[in-house]
């Protein structure tokens, strides 16, 4: 499997940027290569505190800005290269 270069957290304030296992693409989408990611009020909080309850490692964030890294053979909509955001 490929690897991919992702910022994980391992408890409150203990995030390291480390390799880990790229997703498999779903023949039916897509995958994002994230460029940003927006934290919001409540991933602030539940990065400096316990809140996953030991549930590690864990990547964060779901408002992000990527390009379509690689598509699935029964996605039509989208193409690799493309831009997109998820909020």
């Amino acid at each position: 499997m490929t690897k991919m270069k992702a910022a994980l957290m391992y408890g409150p304030n203990d995030i390291r940027v480390e390799m880990t296992e790229k997703p498999t693409c779903p023949k039916d989408g897509m995958i994002l290569k994230i460029m940003a990611v927006g934290l919001c009020g409540s991933d602030i909080r539940n990065l400096t505190s316990d809140s996953r309850k030991g549930n590690y490692p864990f990547i964060y964030g779901h408002e992000i800005v990527g390009c379509v890294d690689e598509v699935g053979p029964e996605e039509t909509k989208y193409h690799v290269g493309q831009r997109l955001f998820l909020f």
